[in-house]
């Protein structure tokens, strides 16, 4: 079954502006966590993915309080700001770290490098995706399953 178990969220606490020069290295302010705190380090992803869902949850970030989930479906102002810098949410995922952001390949790299995997499993699925020699050349084709997957469910893609 391709079913997924919804994670924990943040919300966004409005804009965010970039600060020097903002192409690989890109800076945003914070989105809100759980608490009402605001955190800088967030991942904003499709929670209605069944693969980006399973994949987030194989990182075991959702156990993280330093690393808000967000979903992108219930954050479209957010999903907004990203898609006016070029960051389609339906192309790829965005990780921010310390205000850097991540996006595509990039951000599944990341998130091999900040997961804390609680099994053999997930860290292959880690490595395999986003640590792996072949993960960049291999990201082009998994955002193209996702998108094959969304239609083969009736699911909706993200951005307009």
């Amino acid at each position: 079954m391709l079913d997924h178990q919804p994670l924990p969220y943040a919300t966004w606490n409005g804009s965010f502006a970039c600060v020097g020069w903002c192409r690989a290295a890109d800076r945003v302010g914070g989105v809100l966590d759980a608490g009402g705190k605001v955190t800088e380090n967030y991942v904003l992803y499709d929670g209605a993915c069944p693969a980006c869902s399973r994949y987030i949850g194989a990182s075991g970030l959702a156990g993280n309080r330093d690393i808000a989930l967000i979903d992108a479906r219930t954050h479209r102002a957010l999903v907004a700001e990203h898609a006016k810098a070029g960051r389609l949410l339906d192309d790829g995922m965005v990780v921010v770290i310390d205000g850097v952001i991540h996006y595509g390949a990039d951000a599944t790299r990341k998130i091999g490098e900040i997961g804390r995997p609680a099994g053999p499993a997930q860290r292959i699925l880690l490595w395999v995706v986003g640590k792996a020699p072949w993960a960049n050349a291999l990201y082009p084709a998994l955002a193209a399953g996702r998108r094959g997957l969304l239609r083969l469910l009736g699911r909706s893609l993200i951005d307009p």
